[in-house]
């Protein structure tokens, strides 16, 4: 099928989000088209794309394609916009869309950005919308933030703190809910990434509106693999107290939040450590070593453990990333952590891949995640994952899950905070969900938290387990990644997406193994949504047949 992708803006960070690396190119059948696409948008041609892409995220791009301009994409720059930036850049998403509906019109008309200010547009000019929603341009998580007057990277101080504002801000959000309601009704085929955003789509866009639920991939089999292969090199399997952090360095991905929790447990490992054969003995015998997170036996393991040490990986996108990193840079010091941290900003993939096979925990603290692909790779790769009790670690990957505290809590049935309808956790075709094979309550695969202190507690955990506890969670946990494989993302895609495409439900089995190239690495061929765009941006189709809409990430410069 012949196919064009638009990415406005390019080259992306090197970990732009990448929830949709095998799109509409297997559509509807379950082989590659034989013809080359074309991608728009960009600052790089085809030859860099292709470079980057396999730098950055191991995909291989196996045919040619060509790279065409969209003259009006910095109309999709957020730092255009100080204020009411989500509605401008919405219109300038429109603006984009017409210049690329007027060079081509596609058959089917592809949008994984999650704005869908452009469906009736495609609509009206012949094509079909499918879009595969990963963040809604428009939550009501983000409304309620601002309701309840909390601070939050899309509610700052000064609105928080006015009542005038914060009705004003109010109004423009359920202005700007109505428009996407509006434009997202327009679509043929609706798929979500996770069940956290599926409740929010059904919530927005009215009741029986058909979701499908799609996980992402993740290629579990190659971090498992750099993971073992990495423990045979190392003695006793490595550093049990290494943590590593990936997530770009954006407001809403809480790194604040991970730095102060890091710095709350390694204080109190600084302190037990220190104490006396007789101190130790007294806190174990009367349990109060736990109220820190230290697992039975763990204060005597901690001498023989090296001081825990914290890597964060990430890249910037612009200006206001870079400012943040630095703040983070100058709160190490007044945290009195400089010498425990390490910052690795814009690592390629092979880097990424080495700092999760080489750490025995995963950190992650974004609130309301949509889904949660860092959370899936530290699993996949063998870390013990502690992520934020909401969204998609909640629902749907770190099922069952203990909370510090002594509790474990499985997903399954229990609903996030703000997720309307008291969306249950598991099902949907891409893998996930507490199904058949999964693990009951006391088999958890890794710890999910809410505060600081409980982010302290689980690290402390994490750090402190005995040798055997660590693998039987790391086992469950890469049974559950595997769950969330390359081919069942592929599956459920096609299956998703057949009826608008084409081919008919049943067009390729649900249990199919997709039959497409693999790189030399083992990850699947395939365009990266978000792999080469900062910026949401449009694509059409050479030929009338496929187009698609490329992002740059969930904050959309709220």
């Amino acid at each position: 099928m012949p196919r064009s992708w638009f990415s406005p803006v390019s080259p992306p960070p090197a970990r732009a989000p990448r929830p949709l690396p095998d799109p509409p190119p297997h559509t509807p059948r379950c082989e590659p088209p034989s013809l080359s696409p074309r991608a728009a948008g960009g600052d790089l041609d085809a030859a860099q794309l292709r470079r980057h892409a396999r730098a950055h995220f191991n995909v291989d791009v196996p045919r040619p394609f060509a790279v065409v301009r969209l003259e009006c994409r910095a109309l999709l720059d957020p730092s255009r916009y100080p204020v009411a930036t989500m509605a401008l850049q919405a219109l300038g998403s429109v603006v984009v869309a017409v210049e690329a509906l007027g060079q081509r019109v596609p058959g089917l008309f592809v949008d994984t950005t999650g704005w869908a200010f452009a469906y009736p547009l495609a609509r009206l000019c012949g094509a079909r919308v499918a879009c595969y929603v990963h963040y809604p341009a428009v939550s009501a998580a983000m409304a309620e933030r601002v309701a309840s007057r909390r601070r939050a990277y899309n509610n700052p101080g000064w609105v928080a703190s006015s009542a005038p504002a914060t009705t004003l801000k109010g109004l423009y959000y359920a202005g700007m809910e109505r428009w996407y309601r509006s434009s997202g009704r327009w679509a043929d085929c609706t798929m979500a990434n996770s069940t956290w955003t599926r409740g929010h789509v059904e919530r927005l866009w009215g009741p029986g509106w058909g979701v499908d639920l799609v996980h992402p991939p993740v290629d579990a089999e190659e971090l498992g693999l750099a993971r073992r292969a990495r423990d045979r090199g190392r003695a006793g399997g490595g550093d049990p107290t290494a943590t590593v952090a990936v997530a770009q360095f954006r407001p809403e991905k809480g790194h604040a939040t991970q730095l102060r929790a890091f710095a709350m447990a390694l204080g109190r490992w600084d302190k037990l450590v220190m104490l006396t054969g007789e101190a130790r003995a007294l806190l174990e015998d009367t349990g109060s070593a736990a109220n820190w997170g230290v697992r039975p036996g763990g204060l005597a393991r901690m001498r023989g453990r090296p001081r825990p040490r914290l890597v964060l990986v990430g890249t910037c996108r612009g200006r206001a990333d870079r400012e943040l990193l630095a703040r983070l840079r100058d709160s190490l010091a007044a945290l009195g952590v400089s010498d425990a941290v390490t910052v690795l900003e814009g690592a390629p993939w092979g880097t990424v891949r080495d700092a999760l096979a080489s750490a025995a925990v995963g950190l992650h603290a974004m609130e309301e995640e949509h889904f949660g692909i860092g959370v899936v790779e530290c699993m996949a790769a063998g870390c013990v994952a502690v992520a934020h009790a909401s969204g998609g670690p909640l629902l749907d990957v770190v099922v069952p899950a203990h909370r510090p505290g002594g509790h474990s809590k499985p997903a399954s049935g229990r609903a996030s905070p703000a997720l309307p309808g008291g969306a249950r956790a598991g099902g949907g075709r891409g893998g996930g969900g507490a199904g058949e094979g999964e693990p009951g309550a006391g088999d958890e695969v890794g710890f999910l938290c809410r505060e600081v202190d409980e982010y302290a507690e689980a690290l402390m955990a994490a750090w402190t387990m005995s040798a055997g506890e660590r693998a039987a969670m790391v086992r469950r946990a890469q049974a559950r990644a595997r769950r969330f494989a390359p081919g069942r993302f592929a599956a459920a895609w096609v299956e998703a997406i057949a009826g608008v495409a084409g081919g008919g439900k049943g067009a390729c089995p649900v249990d199919a193994e997709p039959r497409w190239p693999r790189s030399e690495a083992g990850g699947v061929l395939g365009w990266a949504e978000d792999a080469w765009s900062e910026s949401p941006g449009p694509s059409d189709d050479s030929e009338g047949e496929v187009a698609g809409f490329d992002s740059g990430g969930e904050d959309k410069g709220r």
